[in-house]
């Protein structure tokens, strides 16, 4: 879409979501939307034993609270399948640099890049067969990428286990930053840091490159969707998180 167009309506926006084969991919927008996207991180956090059940049966973090992290789902249904956060680089930093700190701190003033970190994946497991739920993955994974790009991120970031490392290094041309961790946040599991540099990889080829642009998106489906502040005191309680643990003067 041109600047010159006009913005459309919520109820055109919301009748031409990106819809492919019945799953609606999207930034959540509502505190409906964020709750079934931290059930489902729960529940699939809990199952692999990197999380404690809770009462509110919710992982919710302080970054999840930042106007510059957004929450990106795929649902089918009225279920969210999907889900996966990008949280930007803030006055916060990001996650992983509780374990790898030194590797980020010296890329940001190495390189003066805008850095995203990838985090929250999760799935609903068995909803769909293998294949489909790749493809599933796949279509979130560029919603997530050109939102990124529009919203200025110039690298990506992400602390995974090293099974899921070598999935992002073979299919999205991911490459280690740091060694294998115990990582705090996901009950002192293993972990791996990875970085996807955009400009350097534009110039190269990977498996998954052409799905993710091969469809480009209008501007108006990759804009930041921050919680009202209303919201997000809602998720701190419901978290039990305090209030110093985040700048909720930050929240619009």
């Amino acid at each position: 879409m041109s600047p010159s167009h006009p913005k459309p309506s919520l109820a055109q926006a919301m009748s031409e979501r990106m819809s492919i084969d019945g799953v609606t991919y999207k930034i959540a927008s509502c505190r409906e939307e964020r709750e079934d996207a931290f059930r489902l991180i729960h529940d699939a956090y809990v199952k692999s034993g990197l999380m404690t059940p809770n009462k509110a049966r919710m992982r919710v973090t302080p970054y999840h609270l930042l106007p510059t992290t957004d929450v990106f789902i795929a649902y089918h249904q009225g279920k969210v399948i999907y889900t996966l956060t990008l949280i930007s680089d803030d006055q916060m930093g990001m996650p992983m640099e509780e374990v790898y700190g030194r590797e980020v701190e010296q890329r940001r003033c190495a390189t003066g890049a805008y850095f995203a970190e990838v985090s929250c994946l999760a799935s609903r497991t068995g909803y769909f067969n293998r294949n489909r739920m790749f493809n599933v993955f796949v279509q979130l994974a560029a919603l997530m990428v050109q939102s990124a790009r529009e919203n200025g991120v110039e690298r990506l970031l992400v602390a995974c286990s090293p099974r899921h490392a070598r999935f992002y290094q073979c299919y999205l041309a991911f490459s280690q930053i740091g060694d294998q961790r115990v990582y705090g946040q996901v009950r002192n599991k293993p972990a791996v840091a990875l970085e996807h540099d955009f400009a350097k990889l534009d110039q190269e080829s990977y498996p998954l490159r052409d799905r993710i642009y091969a469809a480009p998106l209008r501007h108006w489906e990759l804009y930041h969707q921050p919680m009202l502040r209303e919201e997000a005191f809602y998720f701190s309680e419901v978290a039990g998180l305090c209030a110093e643990h985040f700048p909720l003067e930050a929240v619009s």
